[in-house]
């Protein structure tokens, strides 16, 4: 298989650093050619190449002066600092070896190819020194080697040994050398031996300087206690003499608590708590500035005075511009566009004193995130998204108590703080993954976030003042409703978001995919002429999803070939058709399921929801001369084998009315299959199904090939209604049925099936089985 190859990537060299894959870092670049790169990076959302500079003395460097690995990075933020430099931060990911360099008049441009993954043999030895690793990172941190708690965290709270290994690598204070030759090396267990022993060289380091530093303390203890008293004195003497200009807001113009105190008489805060900001600003006052209370004292003060109590953004009130955004940027969807602007209705005319709390429900890659993005540009509102997937901490949502060390607001206080309004749109992502432990439960504390009658006087545990949430506006996603325990889902309007159909993925990639994809890799629209064929064979192909997502990856795919072709000068332009995609894309990734529209006796076509869409099912049965037995194949759950008991002792009920052998179920063996066997099947929905397939088993009457069916069946015969009709109803269709069997409970379903499969198909309603024996069967032996 070819390596993965970059032509011309944009190169930062960094003098004197080594950075690893899977980290997140922040890091300056001021050289023209660099600034040039990054900038360009973050407009057009594309890599950068990072690798280290060997010869540090070097202003543009040759490939003489560069190290021989680097990794690829993506730019997630950019700050201009002064107008001399800018301050990058970067997700990275993936190491590169440097094949060919050049220096050009403007930047710096490399070809590069993607190295092997690192191997990972002795899974047991690698988990004893992940742990023994992270035991003595431990004690590096407490040393006071690294000092970002917020990284800490995010590292030791992940079990992955190749994650762990790359982020401590990257921080650990070592020779550059040190970390290039680990970066180079091939065997994770080899990695990661080598860290252990740097970690513990640099805890015998950083364990030898405290005690040096405890010598030297002693030493001058006298003098700074002498020098300690003189200050204290004067500070005393400074209030009592000053004491009446503070409280009018006087006192030295430049001085850090002047204008602190100077930014909380223009905030309208209660009097209680004023009084205690001031009482903390007088204590940070007579605190030393190079102590550690004072550090933490003006953290917290000046996280307080920068919350936006009383500063709000105006909100856009115009329906039908909110409707024109969300049209743009979204295609289909109207039913879930109609609920939101309902919603959006409501809040306008309440005036924010009913903030209807939106939670966008649905699998993943259908557009949860994006349309609460188009949501807040229709309001005009500012936008911040604050992850919870895999929260577990109540900390996270309520804040730190100033007590611990490391504290530090919650999620939703940051979010705010982020804003600078106290109106703004907060995005509550993967609200459904968010779990409990010893440290409390996020879920609950999020019912007072969400909660419209107790949000007013939200308080953090770190801020420890009211601050009014009811002015946000909160929109949440998640992928699985039922993880949501039901106290929070009560407090929020639930939207669903249903999969897209092939026609809609269809549209998706013509009218937003593949004009966003050229872009994104720097290509000409006229450089990349995809067909409809061609879209239409990836969708059929190459992706199994309820989304978009990996429809975008593969259009991308082929944004990257084209980039090579033309860089290569093989071509100017790339057409892409169906019969040239296998040559683009690769080998298809899913062929078109073999089936056969005849009639056959015991087999059945039912219909299934998947997490990616709806299937048709086949269902096969046999009856074979023996003693009774039923054997159930095809790694079926309980609750479908006790759907194939129900639908055997039915068929025993009705067994003389079609001329069955009363004592079947004593001399004939029934061999229930569900092909794919490799795929867990579960669900009552295949009642009426299995019921059909053993009926025609038994009776020698063909099942008609065209038809699909499902419902849950009773001992009784009734139909029952199911869940996901309309991802079954498309599986159906693209495998051409022409009639699909459902409960009657399910009517009201049909209102949210696409025109074009109500065109070709036929739905049937039933009540009971013999409704259904009666539109399935062809009634002949």
């Amino acid at each position: 298989m070819e390596k993965e190859q970059y032509i011309k990537i944009p190169t930062i060299p960094l003098r004197g650093t080594t950075i690893f894959p899977q980290c997140k870092i922040s890091f300056d670049v001021g050289r023209t050619f660099s600034c040039e790169a990054v900038v360009n990076a973050k407009e057009k959302n594309t890599p950068i190449f990072l690798i280290p500079q060997k010869n540090t003395e070097a202003e543009k460097p040759k490939k003489d002066d560069m190290g021989e690995i680097g990794v690829l990075a993506i730019v997630e933020s950019l700050e201009e600092i002064d107008k001399l430099f800018y301050r990058v931060s970067v997700q990275t990911f993936g190491r590169y070896t440097l094949e060919k360099y050049t220096v050009g008049r403007k930047d710096i441009r490399s070809n590069i190819f993607r190295m092997d993954e690192v191997i990972k043999e002795d899974e047991i030895k690698i988990e004893t020194l992940r742990r023994k690793i992270e035991n003595s990172f431990n004690e590096y941190v407490l040393l006071g080697g690294y000092r970002n708690s917020d990284n800490i965290s995010r590292i030791l709270s992940s079990e992955d040994a190749e994650f762990l290994f790359n982020n401590i690598a990257n921080i650990l204070r070592c020779k550059n050398s040190e970390k290039q030759s680990m970066l180079a090396m091939v065997d994770l267990e080899t990695q990661m031996e080598t860290l252990l022993g740097l970690i513990n060289k640099e805890v015998e380091i950083l364990k030898c300087e405290a005690d040096i530093n405890i010598e030297v303390s002693t030493k001058i203890e006298m003098a700074q206690r002498r020098y300690y008293l003189k200050e204290k004195l004067k500070v005393i003497k400074d209030e009592l003499d000053d004491e009446e200009n503070d409280n009018n807001g006087g006192g030295d113009e430049d001085s850090v608590t002047y204008k602190l105190t100077k930014k909380l008489r223009k905030l309208n805060l209660e009097k209680e708590f004023t009084e205690k900001l001031e009482l903390e600003i007088k204590r940070l006052k007579n605190s030393s500035p190079y102590s550690q209370e004072y550090q933490l004292n003006y953290k917290y003060i000046e996280t307080c005075l920068n919350l936006p109590f009383d500063k709000s953004s105006k909100d856009v009130t115009n329906i039908a511009k909110s409707e024109k955004i969300l049209n743009n940027d979204h295609y289909g969807l109207d039913k879930v566009k109609e609920r939101i602007l309902e919603v959006i209705a409501v809040n306008n005319l309440s005036k924010g004193k009913h903030q209807t709390i939106i939670c966008l429900v649905g699998p993943p890659g259908v557009g949860k995130t994006s349309i609460a993005k188009s949501i807040a540009k229709s309001l005009n509102k500012k936008f911040d998204r604050i992850s919870l997937g895999g929260v577990s901490d109540e900390s996270e949502i309520r804040g730190h108590r100033r007590t611990y060390l490391g504290s530090m607001p919650g999620k939703i206080i940051k979010a705010v703080e982020k804003s600078k309004v106290n109106n703004p749109c907060i995005l509550l992502d993967e609200i459904d993954k968010m779990t409990s432990n010893s440290h409390g439960d996020p879920s609950s504390a999020m019912l007072e976030v969400l909660d419209g009658n107790q949000n007013k006087n939200f308080v953090d545990n770190y801020i420890e003042i009211p601050f009014d949430l009811s002015k946000v506006m909160f929109i949440a996603t998640a992928n699985d409703i039922s993880t949501i325990p039901l106290p929070l889902r009560d407090r929020m309007e639930i939207i669903f978001l249903d999969s897209y159909t092939r026609l809609e993925k269809f549209n998706i990639a013509k009218k937003y995919l593949v004009k966003k994809q050229i872009a994104v890799n720097g290509l000409l629209s006229k450089q990349l002429l995809i067909n409809d064929e061609a879209l239409l064979s990836i969708i059929d192909y190459y992706t199994k999803e309820a989304g978009v997502r990996e429809l975008e990856r593969s259009i991308g795919k082929l944004c990257r070939v084209t980039a090579r072709k033309i860089l290569s000068d093989e071509t100017k332009v790339v057409k892409v058709n169906g019969k040239n995609i296998e040559e683009l894309l690769g080998t298809k990734k899913f062929k078109d399921r073999d089936f056969e529209i005849e009639d056959k006796i015991g087999v059945v076509n039912g219909l299934a929801w998947t997490r990616v869409g709806g299937e048709t099912m086949p269902l096969e049965v046999n009856v074979l001369d023996g003693s009774g037995k039923v054997q159930l194949t095809g790694n079926l759950g309980d609750v479908m084998k006790e759907s194939a008991q129900i639908a055997i002792s039915h068929i025993r009920s009705i067994a003389k009315d079609y001329d069955i052998s009363s004592d079947f179920y004593k001399t004939k063996d029934i061999h229930i299959h569900v092909p794919d066997g490799a795929v867990p099947k579960d669900g009552p929905s295949a009642g009426i199904a299995l019921a059909t397939a053993i009926l025609s088993a038994l009776t020698g009457i063909k099942v008609k090939g065209n038809v699909a069916m499902t419902g849950e069946i009773t001992l009784r015969g009734n139909v029952l209604p199911i869940g996901g009709f309309k991802e079954k109803s498309i599986g159906a269709h693209k495998e051409n049925m022409k009639t699909i069997i459902l409960p009657y409970d399910n009517i009201s379903d049909l209102d949210e099936i696409d025109k074009t499969i109500k065109e070709d198909v036929k739905f049937i309603p039933v009540k009971t089985f013999k409704e259904v024996i009666k539109y399935a069967m062809t009634q002949s032996k």
